[in-house]
């Protein structure tokens, strides 16, 4: 998930490896399934790597465990034609500073074709609207407040929701 540096490559994508800019969470998903999905499939939608299990689970027509509880839902829908996501958001929550990488920790949100993250130390707020700025070069948070503040609530009940771990800030 995203190039390291100057020895990775990640095209148009901000950043890399250990932050939640594209280029550090955006990475093509291939499956071969021949007698399943026609060859050449393009689907728009993303995953995340929650989504295998119960992916998993379908292709096998496995029953889920009613004690258990599954954080992903399944992408099969996709390969034949479901073009809207049952899924709300994607959240993402990374608060670990190790060495040069200073003021990475953050948290995210993707609604939709927006993004928003905020990073703990300075107390910003980045929105960037993935589908016109994958690059994530043209920061909206100044033109958009509404979509901004709407989606900064969401990330702040999912933390809250899931118990997440506060950021040292020492």
């Amino acid at each position: 998930n995203g190039g390291v540096g100057r020895v990775g490559n990640n095209g148009i994508f901000r950043a890399g490896k250990s932050w939640l800019y594209e280029g550090g969470i955006r990475e093509n998903l291939i499956v071969n399934w021949p007698e399943k999905i026609p060859s050449e499939t393009i689907i728009e939608q993303p995953v995340f790597g929650t989504d295998f299990y119960p992916t998993f689970l379908e292709i096998a027509n496995a029953e889920k465990y009613s004690d258990k509880t599954v954080d992903g839902l399944s992408f099969m829908p996709y390969f034949s034609g479901e073009k809207e996501s049952k899924r709300d958001a994607f959240y993402w929550h990374y608060i670990s500073e190790t060495g040069k990488w200073v003021n990475r920790m953050c948290s995210a949100i993707r609604y939709g074709d927006y993004k928003i993250l905020y990073f703990y130390k300075d107390k910003r707020i980045e929105l960037y609207d993935l589908r016109n700025d994958p690059s994530e070069k043209n920061n909206l948070v100044n033109t958009e407040p509404e979509k901004m503040k709407k989606m900064k609530t969401m990330l702040d009940q999912w933390l809250i929701d899931v118990h997440a771990e506060e950021p040292d800030l020492s």
